[in-house]
């Protein structure tokens, strides 16, 4: 038992609330361990910084497999994890700087990727061949033919290139004074915007029936602008604000991807299979995989490998190919960022084809096999090769 006595009294951080450091104070007494002691020292004392950067590895409980190891792991992370989020927490951490500096070093990872499968080497072409081809041919079967109509375009929550998140409203979308767009994303702007009778009205374009906008209509810019959002107190997280057209077709495709994932029982509009597969991974022998930057490192050139090139090809129409930071543009390296309306479906097809392919090819079930975005269950003999799969993808 830790002694709290000589610990929990005296005064509380002056910059903190009330509410936040009497929870916090139950917490860390409830959990009463040596871990829940620290945090609460580091909170109480001010050493902020050090608090946000606390980790745990399992390996440090020599019982973990046992319930009573599994239950202390999990009440110390969430002691060392639950004020993560508290914007209350003064770290002396740029947030953005640290999520800036990762996005770059995921951009220089997507290079690499992408020159390592141009070469197309002898060594990497053999070992990853039958892998890669089963994942190919999986998601063709998915994607099927690439027949998606305007009618699934629609728009997100959030802020454009141009409007921002107190103009972003579904009026200043389809008002919008020059709908900045894309040059390759042109042309289906202005069929998609044309075919919307009731959309051209509200323009002031009289037009009896389905017509194609005059480029004045768009003002053309080469991609997105990067931003930050906040995430946690050790990082912020970056976020590409699209053009107003890209993003409204981008999420037709984003659309469509779900729905032909969902018919392979992947559904991307419930994250609850991904988590009862993951409390029952112990029993069916399952790992559970959490990515790092997953969405940041896919590669252009990774996705024209994989999926079937029509396919391939109007979603690098439709994508932002340049990035806008710091009074520069810049071409990606990755294939898109988030905030496009279609990354989170493009990923969670990729993982998928890629981890039901090592499943096949080593002979496994692939009955367990769950993604949700970068959260993916797979049968644990299946991990390795996966690993291998995805350090050179």
């Amino acid at each position: 038992m830790v002694n709290y006595r000589s610990h929990m009294v005296g005064p509380f951080v002056p910059t903190a609330s009330s509410r936040i450091q009497s929870v916090f104070f139950a917490l860390c007494k409830a959990v009463d361990t040596p871990v829940s002691l620290g945090s609460w020292l580091r909170f109480k004392y001010g050493e902020h910084e050090q608090l946000a950067n606390m980790d745990l590895d399992p390996r440090w409980y020599s019982d973990s497999a046992s319930s009573i190891g599994k239950w202390q792991f999990r009440c110390d992370y969430l002691v060392t994890s639950y004020l993560s989020k508290y914007k209350g927490l003064k770290t002396g951490i740029n947030t953005k700087e640290v999520a800036i500096s990762k996005f770059k070093r995921a951009e220089e990872a997507c290079h690499e990727t992408n020159l390592r499968i141009r070469m197309k080497s002898v060594e990497a072409t053999q070992r990853w061949a039958p892998v890669l081809y089963l994942a190919q041919r999986k998601i063709a079967d998915i994607l099927g033919d690439c027949d998606v109509t305007l009618s699934s375009c629609g728009w997100g929550p959030g802020s454009t290139f141009t409007l921002s998140r107190r103009r972003a409203t579904l009026v200043d979308k389809l008002r919008e004074k020059h709908i900045s767009v894309t040059p390759s994303a042109l042309k289906y702007a202005q069929v998609a915007i044309g075919q919307d009778l009731h959309w051209c009205k509200a323009r002031g374009i009289d037009a009896d029936g389905p017509c194609t906008l005059l480029p004045d209509e768009f003002k053309i810019i080469p991609g997105n602008k990067i931003t930050t959002v906040p995430k946690n107190a050790k990082t912020d997280r970056v976020i590409a604000q699209e053009p107003t057209a890209n993003i409204f077709l981008q999420k037709a495709f984003g659309k469509v991807i779900r729905q032909r994932l969902q018919r392979v029982g992947i559904n991307l509009n419930d994250q609850t299979v991904n988590q009862r597969l993951a409390s029952l991974g112990w029993a069916l022998d399952l790992t559970t995989v959490d990515l790092s930057a997953a969405s940041d490192t896919i590669s252009r050139d990774l996705v024209f490998d994989l999926l079937p090139i029509q396919w391939a090809s109007i979603l690098d129409e439709l994508r932002s190919p340049y990035f806008y930071l710091n009074g520069n543009w810049e071409r990606y390296s990755k294939f898109s960022s988030m905030g496009n309306g279609f990354t989170f479906e493009l990923e969670s097809l990729i993982f998928y084809g890629l981890s039901w392919a090592c499943c096949s090819y080593l002979g496994l079930s692939s009955e367990h096999l769950s993604v949700y975005g970068d959260d993916i269950i797979i049968p644990s003999a299946a991990y390795p090769l996966l690993m291998e799969v995805f350090s050179h993808c």
